[in-house]
């Protein structure tokens, strides 16, 4: 029994050193261990992309032109005419410097000029032609006449007659006409109202004489005449009705009488 006690014991002992011997022989090496370890995967740092801030371009704004500052005339002194009874020197004067005014000076009257130019005008006014009070002194040639088949007709050569007079006063402009108007409106009332109207203004006046001037007919055929006595008449009675200042038109030709009628029409829309 003692025997096998004995045998018992060794045989664990050696079944002990037995597992230990394989264990040792089994377990991997210090340089296996460090071959087999797991090395760590690389940590990919992650990039971090900045992006760029977007600056909006800038368009410069035009530069703004500043205007100037209006330079202030001194304001003209406001023009006074001068009293009725001593305008006739420096209304002349003031003609004879006008650049347009300066062909009339040498026909103005010698005397009491604003007096017979609103005489003229009431007088135009009412179809009349004056021969005394005048404000122009103009002369023209004597009628002509043409005799043909025992009839008279009035020559187309007295047309010309009056082309100087009607080309000087329509070649004056009719705004310089208004405006000279205007700057003697108070000495012109003032010698109208001398004339004793009550209910009418001088430009009124004015207008009305205007408007007689465009009432004239434009004859382009042969005029005829009679002569019963001193003075020639139109034989046509229609014709020898109309006023003075529209018979004295047909007289200066049909040109002489559009050129004063368009004159007329375009001083009229003026005052």
């Amino acid at each position: 029994m003692t025997n096998n006690r004995v045998l018992i014991v060794i045989s664990a002992i050696a079944s002990v050193a037995i597992f230990i011997i394989i264990f040792m022989l089994t377990k991997p090496q210090p340089a296996e261990l460090e071959r087999t370890a797991i090395e760590p995967l690389p940590v990919e740092t992650p990039q971090t992309t900045v992006a760029e801030p977007i600056t909006p371009a800038i368009t410069p704004e035009p530069a703004q032109e500043v205007e100037p500052a209006p330079i202030e005339q001194p304001a003209e002194p406001k023009f006074t005419p001068p009293p009725l009874n001593q305008s006739d020197a420096p209304l002349k004067q003031a003609m004879g410097e006008s650049e347009q005014f300066a062909a009339v000076v040498g026909w103005l009257t010698q005397d009491e000029l604003v007096r017979k130019s609103v005489v003229a005008v009431d007088n135009l006014a009412k179809g009349n032609v004056i021969a005394k009070y005048r404000p122009l002194n103009f002369s023209h040639k004597q009628l002509v006449v043409e005799s043909r088949d025992n009839k008279l007709y009035l020559d187309r050569r007295n047309f010309n007659r009056y082309n100087l007079w009607v080309d000087t006063l329509t070649q004056i402009e009719p705004t310089t006409w208004a405006q000279w108007i205007d700057r003697y409106q108070p000495i012109l009332d003032q010698a109208f109202g001398e004339l004793g109207y009550k209910d009418k203004t001088f430009n009124q006046q004015l207008k009305a004489g205007l408007d007689q001037i465009l009432a004239a007919p434009v004859l382009t055929t042969d005029i005829e005449l009679v002569r019963p006595s001193v003075y020639y008449k139109y034989a046509d009675k229609e014709i020898e009705k109309l006023p003075g200042i529209q018979k004295l038109m047909i007289r200066m030709g049909p040109e002489n009488t559009v050129k004063l009628q368009r004159f007329a029409e375009a001083l009229r829309q003026q005052l």
